[in-house]
């Protein structure tokens, strides 16, 4: 076990990490590790009250860049939807397909922007609060970065993977629209490159197994439109890699056997809920 533990921490994934990591908390350090919120309803955007549910002085917006390009949309639905999905989770014991307060009463789990069943969404809920939810946030990013670094590191060496890890945590459209539910989605397109790479160049059936894990996670996302860009992004790419290495030309019938399986895999354990009549 000892030896275990002292080989990862000499590897270099664990100085990628450790690396992205840092980046991440300097560049959010006020929300890490202040007193910082990126909470749209606390004070970006009407709530409780018109200037936000935050008691204090309210900003002027004329003197504040604002957070990102839409407030609203977070502040009036994701985050209300997180403390109710909380409250259904906690303490009625029941799956969150319901919402019986908007207007007559709202599917829930069904409406592909809550996200109840997604990974990132369900460790938040365990505790809904303005530092969690920064963490929130913050988790996609480090998703996006670690996976562009492991996809590089089959073509680049170790700093300019670094680079480009950090080049896709810090993208500006990731940025801007970091409270926005579709960036669940479109954070996995680096590990969805990493998914695709690992599957054409080993056999093992942690590759297909890590695919599979991969079509699944973009379902539990819950944004069709993104879903399609990203799906149809990876077939170009897998075609792309097959069609131009003779290697993989070679063995073209295995590996659309094990892109189909994983595939198939992956949907099937996809959930789906009904909507409450």
């Amino acid at each position: 076990m000892h030896q275990f533990a002292r080989k990862i921490l000499k590897s270099e994934t664990f100085y990628a990490s450790a690396i992205l990591l840092a980046v991440l908390n300097i560049c959010f350090f006020p929300c890490a590790w202040g007193n910082r919120t990126l909470l749209a309803s606390a004070q970006d955007a009407p709530s409780i009250f018109p200037t936000g549910a935050w008691a204090g002085t309210a900003v002027s917006s004329k003197h504040e860049i604002s957070q990102t390009l839409d407030n609203r949309g977070p502040a009036f639905l994701g985050e209300p939807w997180l403390a109710l999905a909380h409250y259904q989770y906690v303490h009625e014991h029941v799956f969150p397909l319901w919402n019986p307060y908007q207007v007559f009463g709202h599917p829930l789990a069904a409406n592909q922007e809550s996200q109840p069943a997604y990974p990132l969404t369900l460790a938040v809920l365990l505790h809904v609060a303005p530092r969690s939810y920064n963490c929130y946030l913050h988790s996609p990013l480090f998703l996006a970065d670690i996976c562009c670094y492991l996809y590089l590191r089959f073509f680049v060496s170790f700093w300019p993977a670094v680079g480009g890890g950090v080049s896709a945590m810090l993208a500006g459209y990731y940025l801007l629209f970091i409270s926005m539910p579709q960036l669940s989605v479109e954070v996995l397109v680096p590990a969805s490159l990493l998914a695709a790479e690992c599957l054409v160049r080993k056999t093992n059936h942690i590759s297909l197994v890590g695919f599979s894990v991969l079509i699944l996670l973009v379902f539990l996302g819950g944004m069709p439109e993104s879903a399609l860009l990203l799906l149809c992004f990876l077939c170009v790419y897998l075609l792309f890699r097959i069609v131009s290495d003779p290697d993989l030309r070679s063995h073209i019938g295995r590996l659309l056997v094990r892109l189909t399986t994983a595939s198939i895999a992956g949907r099937q354990h996809d959930i789906r809920f009904p909507q409450r009549q």
